[in-house]
């Protein structure tokens, strides 16, 4: 089912809670509404986005994405400051298509109000993917990938933290790895809001083009399970061993209506979706 590897899932569609890339999300922000102001956060942790008033839905990679314009003062959604988005290890990942990738342009925050308050940050800096965490002691800003990002092009950009170093990915292959010598991320920091979209900080960083999703793990996730998610990035809504979601036309909002467990033998008369 082409869906299930190359499109979001339908609006309604459960995480399978078993799957091995359910272990450890914290935040997963599809951007599958396709209208409204509010962005689900389907790892059922309750990190409900809220869309700012320049923030807009478009046509992304696999589906709808958000729209960012890259103003200095206005396009992000807000995740809020849920305890969930808080952890010493973590991995993001993201699907970005940045108009111009020579910038300073904020994919993911959590903790803002000023440079000293970043607990984690994610963004793109002239064509680098660029990694800021952070305690109130000390803190590192660090490229984990370099001029691979470019402009007008969808690319899956990924970094993940563990208590040794920082790894950088574009499109599911290792570029960077940086040593970590900063503790604890967030110790001594109270300012916890999180952004999608821009730095929050006075300078902003404001990213200018679409996101199509969004995934923060509470883990750093290996190379082969990034190489995996590149390729199927939506493989945690998968059932075990086969779910087909069948029905006889397109109901109300695309929500399935039944769903057939397998295994299965033999043909499927259609329409099959």
């Amino acid at each position: 089912m082409n869906w299930i590897h190359h499109n979001k899932p339908w609006l309604g569609v459960p995480l399978n809670s078993a799957h091995p890339f359910a272990k450890g999300l914290v935040g997963l922000w599809l951007m599958n509404e396709g209208s409204g102001n509010i962005v689900q956060d389907l790892s059922r942790n309750g990190n409900i986005g809220t869309l700012s008033a320049g923030t807009n839905f478009d046509v992304g990679k696999f589906g709808s994405a958000l729209s960012f314009g890259g103003a200095a003062s206005g396009d992000y959604v807000s995740i809020g400051a849920g305890s969930s988005l808080g952890m010493n290890n973590l991995t993001i990942i993201a699907w970005v298509k940045p108009t111009d990738a020579t910038g300073l342009e904020g994919i993911i925050t959590r903790g803002i109000n000023s440079t000293t308050s970043i607990i984690y940050y994610l963004g793109l800096s002239s064509n680098d993917l660029n990694l800021i965490v952070s305690n109130s002691g000390s803190s590192q800003n660090v490229s984990v990938s370099l001029n691979k990002i470019v402009g007008n092009v969808w690319q899956q950009v990924v970094a993940t933290v563990d208590d040794l170093s920082f790894i950088g990915y574009v499109n599911g292959i290792k570029d960077l790895t940086v040593g970590r010598t900063v503790g604890p991320l967030g110790d001594g920091i109270t300012a916890t809001t999180g952004l999608i979209g821009e730095l929050g900080t006075a300078d902003r960083r404001p990213f200018n083009g679409l996101i199509d999703h969004v995934m923060i793990y509470n883990r750093a996730l290996s190379a082969s399970e990034i190489a995996q998610l590149y390729r199927n990035p939506f493989a945690m809504f998968e059932r075990d061993p086969v779910e087909l979601w069948v029905t006889g036309a397109p109901p109300a909002a695309n929500v399935p209506t039944a769903h057939l467990a397998g295994p299965l033998w033999g043909p499927l008369s259609g329409p099959v979706f």
